[in-house]
């Protein structure tokens, strides 16, 4: 009953046939292929996770500008108030200081 069940191809994958020598080939270039396209997808993902922290390194110096830019115009604001600092220079500074923070809120929906 095996010569035949054998010869049908029922156990070909199994035996030593011509069916399981081909099939061990196939075997071997599909894995060969499944090994590849786990490496690319490993290089995709490091790649995704480097451009993840680099966009986060973006948005702390961003954040830290805006803090700073923020700082300086508050100290203009307050220079003014207390009387001191009604310059031309100093003026044109605290302006532009604001238009640079409203287009950087603008731009990163702050």
């Amino acid at each position: 009953m095996d010569m035949v069940e054998d010869e049908i191809g029922l156990f070909g994958r199994f035996s030593g046939s011509e069916s399981g020598k081909s099939k061990g080939k196939m075997d071997t270039r599909s894995e060969a292929q499944r090994m590849k396209n786990r490496e690319a997808v490993r290089n995709c993902r490091k790649r995704k996770k480097e451009q993840a922290r680099q966009l986060m390194e973006r948005v702390e110096q961003l954040e830290r500008d805006n803090a700073k830019l923020r700082a300086e115009l508050q100290n203009g604001r307050n220079k003014r108030k207390n009387g001191g600092g009604e310059n031309e220079e100093e003026l044109d500074k605290d302006k532009n200081l604001e238009s640079t923070l409203r287009e950087m809120e603008k731009h990163f929906a702050l």
